[in-house]
């Protein structure tokens, strides 16, 4: 999750998304969980919220883990 935090900084920072380098920064917190719930801090607001850069609607959310649905290709490593 990322804070409130300023346009500059998010601009200037924006190269450690690629990286994985992002983690370290103060306003950047992360934790592992299987289920992630959302909704608004006031009730009845409307919050649109953003999904890796998508707009899909509104809170309340829920986010999951569904274990095997994805595939994912690598390259083998060149060690």
């Amino acid at each position: 999750m990322i804070g409130d935090i300023k346009t500059a900084k998010i601009l200037l920072n924006a190269w450690k998304l690629y990286g994985g380098s992002h983690l370290t920064l103060e306003d950047v917190k992360h934790t592992h969980a299987k289920r992630v719930e959302v909704s608004p801090a006031k009730t009845g607001e409307d919050v649109h919220f953003e999904t890796d850069g998508e707009l899909p609607g509104k809170l309340p959310a829920t986010y999951e883990i569904v274990p095997q649905a994805l595939k994912v290709r690598v390259p083998i490593s060149s060690k």
